[in-house]
């Protein structure tokens, strides 16, 4: 799945939606608090994990893809392409450890 493809679904999805009309009007920092929510849920079942629960790894793909998809309506709010970010980062970052691996 390409990042555009997400970013559309989502504007659709909030513009049709009676339940996330009304994420139309959030601030930057309610979606930043949204990442932070479901990261948190995702720590929890990773600790879970860590102490020997029994927990269903797709549970934590499920937080997970909740993280990407609230990041995705962020960078949107900002007026970036969040697949461009993660782009240019990566190639970033092997490039300051002096790798030839690029996305």
């Amino acid at each position: 799945m390409e990042f555009s493809h997400l970013t559309h679904a989502s504007r659709l999805r909030n513009q049709t939606s009676a339940v996330y009309h009304n994420c139309l009007d959030w601030s930057l920092a309610d979606w930043s608090n949204a990442i932070a929510g479901e990261t948190g849920e995702m720590c929890n079942l990773i600790k879970k994990i860590r102490r020997g629960d029994s927990i269903d790894v797709k549970d934590v793909g499920k937080e997970l893809a909740d993280i990407v998809i609230y990041a995705d309506l962020l960078a949107d709010q900002l007026g970036l392409d969040l697949g461009e970010c993660v782009r240019q980062k990566f190639n970033e970052v092997s490039d300051r450890i002096g790798s030839n691996i690029k996305v």
